[in-house]
């Protein structure tokens, strides 16, 4: 007996990730017009709509897989994240842990 949930997720797996980024830029979107219409400082929207470009561009990429002269390049970058992915983790570790050190260290 696989729970709701479980079905869920596997279900939000099973869509790939480009479609994953489309379905995060919408909610994105939505929660920043909510946002603004609730009355959030304007600081904290502007954040939100900061992180909202991450998946834009990440859609944005995905229709550039359309034409041919560039689909071939998003789908070699694409290969090329696949490969660095644990490096990348390991760096923004250490990029992390530097940085608080140095906040610890000079606040």
């Amino acid at each position: 007996h696989h729970s709701i949930f479980k079905r869920a997720v596997n279900k939000f797996y099973e869509m790939g990730h480009w479609n994953i980024c489309d379905i995060v830029s919408q909610l994105a979107i939505i929660a920043c017009i909510i946002a603004h219409f609730c009355g959030v400082p304007r600081k904290t929207i502007l954040s939100l709509m900061a992180v909202t470009a991450l998946p834009l561009l990440m859609k944005t990429l995905g229709f550039y897989r359309g034409f041919d002269e560039l689909g071939w390049l998003i789908n070699v970058g694409e290969e090329i994240l696949k490969d660095i992915t644990w490096f990348l983790i390991i760096i923004f570790t250490f990029v992390a842990f530097f940085a608080f050190s140095f906040v610890m260290l000079f606040s």
